[in-house]
């Protein structure tokens, strides 16, 4: 079913957030403002967010679908990165609830990527524009490590958390940006970025290189030895999925270069120092702008090394194939890369090239 264009359907109100924030009704029952304008970053479309307030809509918080209750159809930026076949809410009453502030698209309820990137700042913006106290902000039960990233970024307004599988809502508002697909990074997330990051210092010279051995969607099949190469070359290897929040974002901070193949691991740029460089191992199929667009947004250097995919079935060694099994039984995406040990070795001589200068310690 085709989304509801917001900009289209509803009405524009200039004076919503105001009009929220002091209880004063917006007009018709949906009605939205633009809180970040269209802009250009690297050459790639950034911002343009809207502020969107709906009345009698249906939520799914598992699937982080909003629709509208009259007819069924979704508005476009909470039916985000939702299979189009998401189940539609259960036949009879649903619960009714009163204000609600949606903040978790579909594509964040367990990508550690799309909830920084999509749905922390969206949850940043509605704490910090005084939206928690009328529109308590809700999503489904979050995992502890969603926890420690709400606490990282200094979120404090309580989580309401909604285990029905679908409710009725009196009110909610929602950004635009739940729709972005972490393609639109401007002033939300450089907000965001600026909390998750505090204390990460300056650049240093130390690198570090975010393992995927423990994915099996897209392989390197030549890994171990980039790894064992890395090590020699004095960069701290870690597997990020065995880290904390805490874990993660420390071994940010300092970090002068951050080196990892383009997936959600790289998301933990964030955390990084402004001025750090980012080398992205990127496969031949990957076409998504986001780490491009968020180094440029953000003051990041960006080096981008291609890596040959997906290769044929005979270059494929056996562990590979083993590993990725279970998805080829499940039917999911899968497929295998090499990279050019030399070229990330140059990527990141390039990148330690043009680090800022230490700041000398007065003597």
């Amino acid at each position: 079913m085709q989304p509801i264009d917001e900009r289209r359907a509803l009405a524009p109100c200039p004076d919503l957030l105001a009009r929220l924030l002091a209880g004063a009704p917006p007009p018709g029952p949906g009605s939205w403002q633009q809180v970040e304008p269209p802009q250009r970053i690297a050459g790639l479309p950034a911002g343009d967010v809207l502020l969107v307030h709906v009345r009698d809509a249906i939520w799914q918080p598992g699937t982080g679908r909003l629709l509208r209750a009259s007819d069924g159809r979704p508005f476009a930026a909470p039916a985000a990165e939702v299979p189009p076949r998401a189940p539609r809410p259960p036949a009879g009453p649903l619960p009714r609830r009163g204000r609600a502030a949606l903040w978790l698209p579909g594509g964040a309820l367990g990508n550690y990527g799309h909830f920084l990137f999509d749905a922390l700042p969206a949850r940043l913006w509605i704490e910090t524009a005084g939206l928690a106290v009328p529109f308590p902000p809700s999503a489904p039960p979050l995992a502890r490590w969603q926890h420690d990233l709400l606490a990282r970024a200094g979120l404090a307004a309580p989580h309401r958390a909604e285990t029905a599988p679908a409710v009725t809502l009196a009110e909610a508002v929602y950004l635009t940006a739940l729709d972005h697909y972490l393609q639109r990074g401007a002033g939300l997330i450089a907000a965001a970025a600026a909390r998750l990051s505090a204390g990460a210092g300056a650049p240093g010279p130390g690198a570090v290189y975010l393992s995927r051995r423990g994915h099996a969607g897209r392989l390197l099949v030549n890994e171990a030895a980039l790894e064992a190469r890395l090590r020699s070359l004095g960069v701290r290897v870690i597997r990020p999925e065995r880290l904390s929040v805490a874990e993660q974002a420390a071994a940010m901070a300092g970090t002068g270069v951050l080196i990892g193949a383009s997936g959600a691991g790289l998301a933990n740029l964030l955390f990084l120092p402004r001025g750090a460089r980012v080398v992205e191992i990127r496969p031949e199929p990957v076409r998504e702008a986001w780490i491009t667009l968020a180094c440029a947004n953000l003051g990041l250097g960006h080096h981008v090394v291609p890596a040959a995919a997906p290769l044929p079935a005979h270059e494929v060694p056996l562990a590979a194939k083993l590993r990725q099994l279970p998805r080829r039984l499940a039917g999911r995406y899968r497929w295998a890369a090499r990279v050019e040990i030399a070229a990330v070795e140059a990527a990141l001589a390039a990148a330690r090239a043009t680090l800022p200068p230490e700041p000398r310690t007065p003597r």
